[in-house]
């Protein structure tokens, strides 16, 4: 897969060629390309690609930082048959330090991930701390968020996450 610079795409998006994000909807909505399509990864796996008229084009695929789409990269250019496949290089972080314009709606929360993130990474610091200040029973608290992720990674289901799409600055509509 070609690694294109952002100034190398520009005139690829003027000519036409086909723009994909394949980070999760709720980063999309946050912030994205202008005129990029979201087809987050897995679930662009699931042949959306193959009703879109591909042969002879360009297709771009990029995520945050590139790191994803370069993973992802052999996958990628299989469910792009017929299109010559490249990735943004650095990804929306590259794009925007290039200084190019992307569409932003500073009215929605960070994406649930992040939050997710944040607060266990809050949490065990938390623990760690008051275990090393006052007792080694706030180690507890680092080892449950610890077993949590781990049930998250294994089953995909996060029951932070849930809680967390529970909160006001989080509903939709």
């Amino acid at each position: 897969m070609k690694i294109l610079t952002p100034l190398e795409i520009q005139p690829l998006l003027n000519q036409g060629a086909l723009l994909i994000d394949i980070r999760d909807t709720d980063a999309w909505q946050l912030e994205h390309i202008q005129g990029a399509l979201s087809l987050p990864f897995p679930c662009s796996e699931s042949g959306v690609l193959s009703h879109l008229p591909l042969v002879g084009k360009q297709v771009v695929f990029y995520c945050q930082t590139g790191q994803r789409t370069a993973a992802l990269a052999a996958r990628l250019k299989v469910m792009a048959q017929g299109a010559e496949v490249c990735m943004l290089k650095n990804g929306l972080n590259g794009w925007k330090k290039a200084q190019f314009i992307t569409v932003f709606n500073p009215s929605l929360p960070l994406p649930l991930t992040r939050q997710v993130q944040m607060l266990t990474g809050f949490m065990i610091m938390a623990g760690v701390l008051l275990g090393s200040a006052f007792s080694y029973y706030f180690y507890f608290l680092p080892s449950l968020i610890g077993a949590g992720q781990i049930f998250a990674g294994v089953t995909g289901w996060c029951g932070m996450a849930r809680l967390l799409g529970r909160l006001p600055w989080n509903r939709q509509g």
